[in-house]
């Protein structure tokens, strides 16, 4: 075989791979919008595309939420040189969900799976740090708020990569990797939405309870 038909096959290849890859993206990126439609029940929604097939960026008005913010970003299957190195890397499809709240927020707290890649954290010199199982938690004067996080989202422990409460801009934050199709995803997501507003407003006084029954 000479070289122009190994050039050829080659060409054949990654052409093939580039269309099946921008098909399967936008498919699981329309796939993605829609879910989050259904389960974030939006007023008013806006998208911005990123690329065609990298994913999206999306505004939501929520009821009991000032906004959602979600960030979608998809794994380059459309790159037939670049997609093994990428999952090589560890990378995969990540959905980034930040909820603005109504009320301010007090104390910054996150928990992360342990992973090759630590999601970056901008106050991280302020934050104290705790490591169990295969989990990290970082909390700013109250550790024991983790139990809330856990209460809120012990459906979805098992499938996040990131939850963080933060103070500036009042945000709840959540990140999921890997299978976005995954129904515990967005079965969790329905009861998080209930119950978000409700018990995060409510976390000194849950601990005030706690502290005179002990």
């Amino acid at each position: 075989m000479n070289l122009f038909w190994i050039l050829l096959i080659i060409t054949i290849f990654l052409i093939s791979s580039f269309y099946w890859g921008v098909r399967k993206n936008t498919k699981l990126a329309k796939l993605v919008a829609e879910k989050l439609e259904k389960t974030l029940k939006p007023l008013d929604q806006t998208y911005t595309w990123l690329g065609g097939s990298i994913g999206f960026a999306g505004e939501y008005k929520v009821e009991n939420f000032k906004k959602v913010y979600v960030n979608l970003r998809l794994i380059p299957r459309q790159s037939a040189l670049w997609l093994p190195i990428s999952l090589i890397l560890g990378r995969r499809d990540s959905l980034q969900l930040l909820f603005y709240l109504n009320f301010p927020v007090k104390q910054e707290f996150h928990i992360i799976k342990k992973a090759l890649f630590m999601p970056k954290i901008y106050n991280i010199k302020k934050l104290k740090k705790i490591e169990e199982g295969d989990f990290v938690y970082f909390y700013e004067k109250d550790p024991e708020q983790r139990k809330i996080f856990e209460h809120i989202c012990k459906e979805l422990k098992p499938i996040f990569r990131h939850i963080a409460l933060t103070c500036e801009n009042h945000i709840f934050y959540i990140e999921f990797t890997g299978n976005l199709q995954n129904e515990k995803i967005w079965k969790g997501l329905e009861r998080l939405i209930k119950e978000i507003p409700l018990l995060l407003c409510v976390i000194p006084f849950i601990f005030v309870f706690s502290f005179c029954i002990i």
